[in-house]
């Protein structure tokens, strides 16, 4: 949540503006209603969050520039989609059996999680933890202005691009993981 505020510069930001969570909780969905079984859930909450985001950069690149609006209302598209895909998924599931295991994994509990998924886990998000404090200076002067940013010499496209890719991964997983 704190890279993406510091890159957009707005502090109302969260990873539901890139359609991460809405994309991994549509993976989650899918995979509790197709098999049920905890590792092809977990997999498919990460696919799908991370295809959330790569769906979000293609919208938003259809007009020709990478500009943030454009980014945001992409990931807002986005995220409203699979949050569609997520409701038909509860409609067409089995009342008694797929449904409440749905809703539940939406409404997120570590209490399914083991200490193996955990095993898992830990190395996607401490490797999108260290890339985000590598970068936490950049993030830092991406949040001031993006002209004051390239005249420090950051790269605006590529550290936003690194940013996003580490918090999505961040992100997918967590909620792979817990809901």
């Amino acid at each position: 949540g704190a890279a993406f505020q510091g890159l957009f510069g707005n502090p109302l930001v969260s990873p539901h503006i890139l359609g991460v969570s809405s994309g991994a909780g549509f993976g989650a969905a899918m995979g509790i209603l197709l098999s049920g079984h905890l590792a092809v859930v977990q997999l498919l909450a990460l696919l799908f969050g991370i295809l959330a985001v790569m769906a979000t950069f293609m919208i938003s690149r259809l007009k020709g520039s990478t500009q943030l609006f454009m980014l945001v209302l992409a990931g807002v598209i986005v995220g409203a989609f699979f949050q569609a895909l997520i409701s038909l998924i509860k409609y067409v599931a089995d009342p008694q059996d797929k449904l409440p295991t749905i809703v539940y994994w939406l409404m997120g509990s570590l209490t399914g999680a083991s200490f193996h998924d955990l095993l898992i886990a830990i190395p996607l998000i401490g490797a999108g933890i260290i890339i985000i404090f590598l970068l936490r200076w950049r993030i830092n002067i991406l949040s001031l202005d993006e002209d004051e940013a390239r005249s420090m010499g950051i790269n605006v496209q590529l550290t936003r691009w690194i940013v996003i890719a580490a918090a999505t991964i961040i992100t997918a997983t967590s909620v792979s993981l817990c809901g």
